[in-house]
């Protein structure tokens, strides 16, 4: 139910990206995916790991729930400030910067915020294995980004305009379900839990985050694949890859609940090897998903044509190489996760930040000549090699622990 739950809320996604995009030019398209990787991108950076941190912590209780929710408390007063003053120095330096620019870094900034009241709102209930409840506010937050999508386009808004206000309303929804769920599952409430939101303090939410903060850190910069194919390739091969780079997410969604079902549990376990078999218990979960991405790969030209439109035709091309690359994601995902709760976690950042480098290596070396296609190699690329070296670790952790 739970693997169901979360393809359904990327399948949405999906469907939003796509009716912004048979809705706009392709360059167009191109630049608002740019800004909304952007925030994703800036998001990420600031979030620095402390999100799986606390999971961790508090699913192996390490850490409590008071003490949890006050670093996201701090971390969000601190993420507030840093938005209000970016949208502020933005309208002062209008007169020299543009208008267009103090819009840029308005819709950022409430792109950035959202994201963080998202991922804060949802760690409690992570950590204490409160999943469905997850699962249901993620399918409410997507609906509500195609239902605002849909209706803002029949109402005329430019997508410019149009998309970055549905996800910021879907996350908004996201976090208060999360937020009412949290303080109806526990006696204590997030408002009245977590006190002393003092700027001295801000900076000690990260205490301890540093290995995750670097897996987080590669993981986000991932998505300047994007920013960077605008630079080298240009508005209309960004909006080749971006109109169709998110249709994967369901590919991923079957090993992604896999990995979150079993994050607290791999972390309780005696011994890797337990921790290991846990997770190969659900390999029919990964053979279906391998099985999806094959079929996916080979219909995708027809299918993103059908979708987007004769002028999308490049995009089906890309489509095709970035279901392949699904293949080693349904794997690296899970066993990330696992190194990660088994205090590997400085290997699964240096593996994550080699991957990235040789993305983003790819992207800048063969975007000119390859456009949107280079950005699609450059995924399968990184998560091969991702799946090797973790590969490799796993292997490597349990023979060290049957040694010893």
């Amino acid at each position: 139910m739970l693997t169901g739950s979360l393809a359904s809320a990327q399948l949405l996604v999906a469907v939003a990206y796509a009716v912004a995009a048979r809705n706009s030019e392709v360059s167009d398209f191109g630049r608002t995916v740019a800004a909304i990787a952007t925030a994703a991108v800036g998001a990420g950076i600031f979030d620095f790991g402390l999100a799986a941190f606390l999971l961790r912590e508090v699913a192996s209780r390490r850490c409590d729930h008071r003490e949890a929710q006050q670093r996201l408390l701090n971390r969000f007063a601190l993420a507030l400030t840093l938005c209000l003053s970016a949208v502020v120095i933005s309208v002062i330096f209008q007169t020299a910067w543009g208008w267009d620019v103090v819009s840029f870094v308005g819709t950022v900034a409430l792109l950035f915020l959202a994201t963080i009241a998202m991922q804060s709102s949802q760690v409690i209930l992570r950590a204490d294995g409160r999943l469905m409840i997850v699962a249901a506010a993620t399918i409410v937050d997507r609906a509500t980004l195609l239902a605002v999508a849909t209706l803002s386009i029949y109402l005329g808004l430019p997508v410019v305009v149009a998309l970055p206000l549905a996800i910021v309303a879907g996350l908004t929804i996201d976090a208060a379900i999360c937020l009412t769920a949290s303080r109806t599952w526990r006696g204590a409430s997030w408002l009245k839990g977590a006190t002393g939101l003092r700027p001295n303090r801000w900076t000690e939410s990260w205490k301890g985050t540093r290995s995750f903060g670097f897996a987080s850190l590669t993981a986000s910069l991932q998505q300047i694949d994007t920013t960077l194919l605008a630079i080298f390739a240009g508005a209309r091969a960004t909006g080749e890859y971006g109109a169709v780079s998110r249709w994967t997410l369901p590919l991923t969604l079957a090993s992604t609940a896999v990995t979150q079902t079993e994050a607290s549990s791999t972390a309780a376990a005696p011994s890797t090897t337990r921790a290991l078999r846990s997770l190969l218990d659900h390999w029919l979960v990964y053979a279906a998903s391998v099985a999806a991405a094959v079929v996916v790969a080979v219909f995708a030209t027809p299918l993103a044509v059908v979708v987007l439109g004769d002028d999308y035709a490049n995009s089906g091309t890309v489509l095709a190489v970035l279901a392949l690359g699904v293949i080693p994601t349904v794997f690296a995902q899970p066993l990330a996760m696992l190194l990660q709760n088994r205090r590997r976690d400085s290997f699964v950042a240096v593996v994550l930040l080699l991957g990235l480098l040789v993305r983003l290596a790819i992207v800048v070396g063969f975007a000119p000549s390859a456009g949107a296609l280079a950005a699609g190699f450059a995924v399968l690329a990184q998560q091969a090699i991702v799946l090797i070296a973790l590969t490799f670790c796993v292997y490597m952790v349990i023979k060290q622990e049957k040694s010893s």
